[in-house]
């Protein structure tokens, strides 16, 4: 009896899995969406396909910037507003900041892949 609990433990663990790495291919695929609030980027990583786009959403009370200077990106997005912006680079990880609270601890990690 303990394996039969074990195999119903399995399909539900399937079946809630699923959706996720669906939900997450269309970033890699060459389009997201990064939320910037709470002096925090989200998701970290920001992943995305080389030459793919990604818009940015303050949801914030303050004006924060993206900023990648490996990639030479610099853009602010005001609070409430949105942006967008094209990711050309060689796959890799890159360190992503906001230059107006990057002392406060506001960066994340970019991944292109």
């Amino acid at each position: 009896s303990g394996g039969g609990e074990y195999s119903y433990d399995t399909p539900a663990a399937t079946a809630a899995a699923s959706p996720a790495p669906t939900a997450a291919a269309p970033p890699a695929a060459g389009a997201g969406t990064v939320t910037i609030s709470d002096f925090a980027f989200r998701p970290d990583p920001v992943v995305v396909a080389a030459g793919g786009t990604l818009t940015l959403r303050n949801g914030g009370r303050a004006s924060h910037t993206f900023t990648i200077l490996a990639l030479k990106i610099d853009l602010t997005v005001a609070s409430g507003q949105s942006a967008t912006v094209q990711i050309q680079g060689a796959p890799g990880t890159y360190d992503l900041v906001c230059r107006f609270h990057e002392a406060g601890g506001m960066y994340a990690k970019l991944e292109i892949k």
